[in-house]
């Protein structure tokens, strides 16, 4: 193992939550990494690919990786593989702080620490291994109406070749899934990097600074943006036409395994995307109240632990832009 290099004094990780316009933020992040390097700001290039996310991470903890589909991205077989992995981004992220000249941030960002590490235990982990380039940490996590969120990833496992995919998962008011239990995922992260670190955020347009989840990110993380080229805006929705397309997809052409990787069909998903993209509502007015008030408790619950002074609700519960009823929706 290499010499440890100078810390950071900041170590900021953002953990998504998924469908909170993250890759929107980690391409910015990865397009402008130079220009971030001169002011101090390491956002690290060995994991940063496919768009800029920091998945790669995940595959560095004590885990088996490679038997989940980021192992296969990663071309990791093997525990031998991980181990190697891990060594290789340590080292990659040991030289980029070295040859930087003042290291200030240490920036990492990946939706799948929302949703893969689902324990004290596996944050803990994480937290071991970056450690090592810092003392002082900020978690930024955006949280996002329980409903929207579904919905947006509704979209996302069709294109992952997902069959029996529904919009609302199945969930009860004493067995909330993970995914969407946002005060046991803040007490989580809370629980291993401490209260003070946690900078939660809600995602919705009238709560980011500007209207916008870039300012509004570099503004709670001392990063600044002036001068620095954005990424074109990119809708991951499906129309109906492309919810069509992608169901054809899917019973023709199934994704078979996750550790099997499909560049041809992950292309042609690409396509499609791009060229179908949208909104559709596959689901009611009332479906979707129903889904969500299933989460009020634990919103409250979130409510009181990260937003303390705040006096109106988290999330507007204005449904009107669903149908209200399937027959009514562009489906």
């Amino acid at each position: 193992m290499t010499a440890i290099p100078g810390k950071a004094d900041t170590c900021v990780i953002h953990i998504g939550t998924e469908k909170t316009g993250t890759s929107s933020l980690q391409r910015f992040l990865s397009k402008n990494r130079l220009a971030f390097k001169a002011e101090g700001v390491v956002y690290p290039s060995f994991t940063g690919a496919n768009g800029g996310s920091q998945w790669g991470f995940f595959a560095a903890l004590p885990r088996e990786c490679w038997q989940a589909e980021v192992g296969a991205r990663l071309g990791i077989s093997d525990r031998r593989a991980a181990e190697r992995y891990g060594e290789d981004l340590i080292k990659s992220i040991d030289h980029e702080l070295a040859s930087c000249p003042s290291p200030r941030t240490l920036v990492i960002s990946s939706e799948h620490f929302h949703s893969r590490l689902q324990s004290s235990e596996s944050i803990a982990a994480l937290k071991r291994l970056v450690s090592r380039w810092s003392d002082n940490f900020r978690i930024i996590v955006y949280f996002r109406r329980q409903d929207r969120v579904a919905l947006s990833y509704y979209s996302t496992k069709l294109k992952t070749g997902d069959r029996q995919v529904q919009v609302f998962p199945a969930a009860g008011p004493n067995d909330l899934p993970y995914y969407y239990d946002y005060a046991r995922i803040y007490s989580n992260w809370a629980s291993v990097f401490g209260a003070s670190a946690m900078r939660p955020r809600l995602y919705a347009r009238h709560e980011l600074a500007d209207g916008d989840l870039i300012t509004d990110f570099c503004l709670s993380t001392g990063l600044h943006p002036g001068g620095k080229p954005r990424p074109p805006r990119i809708n991951e929705s499906l129309n109906k036409h492309g919810i069509a397309l992608i169901h054809i997809l899917n019973d023709l052409w199934p994704a078979t395994t996750a550790r099997k990787v499909q560049p041809f069909r992950h292309r042609l998903v690409s396509l499609i995307s791009k060229t179908f993209s949208g909104q559709t509502y596959p689901v009611s007015r009332d479906e979707a109240r129903r889904f969500y008030g299933q989460f009020r408790a634990c919103n409250r619950q979130l409510a009181s632990q990260a937003f303390p002074m705040r006096k109106a609700p988290l999330f507007s519960e204005d449904f009107s832009d669903y149908p209200a009823t399937l027959a009514d929706s562009e489906t």
